[in-house]
């Protein structure tokens, strides 16, 4: 919880921590193409096919710690596994438009919520392929008086992910997971921190997850690898 404090988000996950709504602008554009230089260059991302995750992840729930497993293939495709204990697990898969949880299909409130999930595990990429579609949240200053612009990207009529970032160092602080289901809107919450260099890209190394304004839990990654295929029945059951 003292992290989202320090950056001064509150547990307000809306619309109104920014200032004001447009489309997107050259100069939207151009913090765009600062944050990914800063996160090591388009061309490197460019060429980015799979990300694979290796940590751990505390559950508030739980009350314990979780080894975690992620794997994510641009642009869609997604696999995490965190092992709490012999009878506490969780296993979600995401294919295109498709979900499992634990090899069953998936309703469809989990395969979005896993879409979204999936589009925020490489945001360099995200904030790529939308460029000309971003809009300009405006601006705010966290406790510390830094500035933070934000960016909104909407993915279609009931999916949006939300992006805050500071604009003395173009790092990418937070970012929300919005879907709108059934008339309610669920929204989900991160907070990056620790950010390493890992072959040329940075990446953030903890994660403060959070659900509905709720604090849930953070992970902890120990290794990130850059991969051009993964095992088949990463992202989806293997067939019986």
């Amino acid at each position: 919880m003292q992290l989202l404090s320090r950056i001064g988000l509150g547990l307000c996950l809306s619309l109104s921590l920014f200032s004001s709504i447009s489309h997107a602008s050259e100069a939207t554009e151009a913090l765009i193409d600062s944050v990914i230089t800063t996160y090591g260059g388009e061309e490197a991302w460019r060429k980015v096919v799979g990300i694979d995750e290796r940590g751990r992840t505390y559950s508030e729930r739980l009350q314990m710690f979780g080894q975690t497993e992620r794997s994510y293939a641009h642009p869609n495709q997604m696999r995490i596994a965190i092992r709490y204990k012999e009878d506490e697990s969780e296993l979600r898969q995401l294919s295109g438009d498709q979900g499992w949880s634990h090899g069953k299909e998936a309703h469809p409130a989990f395969v979005k919520a896993a879409r979204l999930q999936a589009y925020r595990m490489a945001l360099p990429l995200l904030l790529l392929d939308h460029k000309q579609q971003i809009e300009d949240l405006g601006q705010r200053n966290d406790d510390k008086g830094a500035p933070h612009q934000g960016l909104r990207i909407k993915l279609d009529d009931d999916l949006q992910v939300l992006v805050d970032i500071n604009l003395d160092s173009k790092h990418i602080t937070a970012s929300w997971g919005m879907l709108d289901m059934d008339g309610q809107r669920l929204e989900f919450a991160t907070i990056y921190s620790n950010l390493q260099t890992v072959d040329g890209k940075l990446m953030a190394f903890r994660e403060e997850h959070y659900a509905m304004g709720g604090y849930i839990g953070y992970t902890e990654l120990e290794t990130i690898r850059f991969v051009d295929q993964f095992a088949a029945g990463t992202f989806a059951p293997a067939a019986e």
